[in-house]
């Protein structure tokens, strides 16, 4: 064993009087599932206040944005591409994302109604009108919780 190459130039004679060499931690850094927490909590803050800097001049004064993202609104023969916002005002409003042009509100009715079809079709449904909705993120039931537990707070 002691003739194995990797053992080669170790002095096996003298070995008990040599000096140990110093054993080393790791070079990382210990992560703690509090520092993690907390770093993920000041992601999700900055995030936040980017997003309101972003389209702070399609809210008003007060609001803060509660869902968004990217749809594609559809009417008659058009699919347009629009980015969603739903306030804690409550209100719920489309932009045009290229052009930074307010496109259209959704009227905040006591009837509306939200209905999902699939990961990515859903409508809002309010007296006279239907808004066609498909939701770019394949995630069309997060819109359906959050504007129903916003109209359920605005009911009570």
């Amino acid at each position: 064993l002691k003739k194995h190459p990797f053992f080669e130039g170790i002095n096996w004679e003298n070995l008990h009087t040599q000096q140990v060499p110093p054993i080393r931690g790791p070079d990382t850094k210990m992560v703690w599932q509090e520092d993690i927490l907390k770093e993920e909590q000041e992601r999700l803050e900055r995030e936040r206040v980017e997003l309101r800097e972003k389209w702070k001049a399609f809210l008003y004064p007060p609001e803060n944005i509660v869902e968004h993202g990217y749809v594609i609104k559809k009417r008659k023969m058009t699919r347009k591409r629009r980015f969603l916002i739903l306030t804690d005002t409550p209100r719920i409003f489309y932009v045009d994302p290229r052009k930074m042009e307010f496109k259209g509100e959704i009227p905040w009715d006591g009837n509306l109604r939200v209905t999902v079809k699939n990961d990515v079709v859903w409508s809002i449904t309010i007296p006279k009108r239907v808004y066609d909705l498909e939701d770019v993120s394949k995630e069309a039931n997060r819109w359906k919780e959050a504007i129903e537990k916003w109209h359920n707070e605005k009911k009570s």
